[in-house]
């Protein structure tokens, strides 16, 4: 028994029965795979916090490289698959592969083996034999692929810091908990924008994930989101449908357009 062996056979639980997820550390990732926390992922909250935009090799390190870390797959298509989870795909050009951005193509690759010997094309032909090309249909192989955004900004410091006896439900709860509900009665709650500007005055930001609507931290990536309706039961996709122009993402500079 140990702390590791429970934080991953809760995280299991919690895809089996859609069981609201809680932090740990391992975490759920795209694609209903559980992974560890990795320091790629502290580094990843440091540079939100700082406000730094996130380069493409970081994004393409702190999704598939460090998923495909945490687990490890044995033959091309498994790879071709787990890249395109996060938009991306591979390419061979003189003997190395890039991994290439699958949303712009004119973008330029980031070397596979620059995140260590073990993704040289020689290692990993030993491994999975002779390489066999990207499927041209990959993206279609796969749910909802992620996508690189250059263009977003985070906010620099969050006013009140989540205690560290405070769960991230516990901090949602206390901020939207009674406000939300008042929201709805006097009517200010006509649209999905009107929800993603109330949960960004808290630092908080929310999305879809296996059906469910999910709540997260924006000023840390390595707070497993919470789903919606633990903190107010009527935050369901079903009932966002029904307000005016139903579910919208969350627009990529609402950290910008609400002071937290």
């Amino acid at each position: 028994w140990s702390q590791e062996k429970l934080s991953r056979a809760c995280r299991e639980l919690e895809l089996k029965h859609g069981f609201a997820p809680d932090n740990g550390c391992w975490v759920h990732a795209p694609g209903n795979r559980i992974v560890r926390k990795t320091a790629v992922e502290r580094d990843r909250q440091n540079a939100w916090t700082r406000g730094k935009k996130q380069t493409f090799r970081e994004y393409v390190a702190q999704t598939a490289v460090a998923g495909l870390r945490s687990e490890p797959v044995n033959d091309w298509l498994s790879l071709h698959r787990r890249l395109a989870e996060d938009g991306l795909y591979l390419s061979q050009m003189d003997g190395k592969f890039l991994v290439m951005d699958g949303w712009d193509r004119n973008r330029e690759g980031v070397q596979l083996d620059s995140f260590g010997p073990s993704w040289c094309a020689e290692k990993l032909m030993k491994k999975m034999g002779d390489y066999t090309p990207v499927p041209k249909d990959i993206f279609s192989q796969v749910e909802a692929p992620g996508r690189y955004n250059p263009d977003f900004i985070a906010a620099d410091v969050r006013p009140e810091k989540i205690a560290e006896t405070e769960s991230l439900q516990q901090y949602a709860c206390r901020h939207l908990g009674e406000r939300l509900p008042e929201m709805a009665r006097e009517g200010r709650l006509e649209n999905c924008q009107a929800i993603h500007r109330t949960l960004a005055e808290a630092g908080l930001w929310m999305r879809v994930q296996h059906g469910h609507l999910v709540i997260c931290d924006g000023y840390d990536h390595n707070q497993t989101p919470v789903r919606a309706d633990s903190v107010w039961s009527l935050l369901t996709l079903d009932n966002v449908n029904q307000l005016d122009g139903g579910w919208q993402p969350v627009p990529t500079d609402i950290f910008r357009q609400v002071t937290p």
